[in-house]
């Protein structure tokens, strides 16, 4: 039970770096430009 728990919670995890990460860069794109 605590396995599957911990997989979601690391990939829900690399989801949202992901998604923060490349809002992160298009806002810096568009002040860039």
């Amino acid at each position: 039970m605590a396995f599957p728990v911990q997989e979601c919670m690391e990939a829900s995890k690399a989801g949202f770096v992901k998604s923060t990460t490349r809002r992160f860069v298009n806002n810096q794109m568009t002040v860039e430009s």
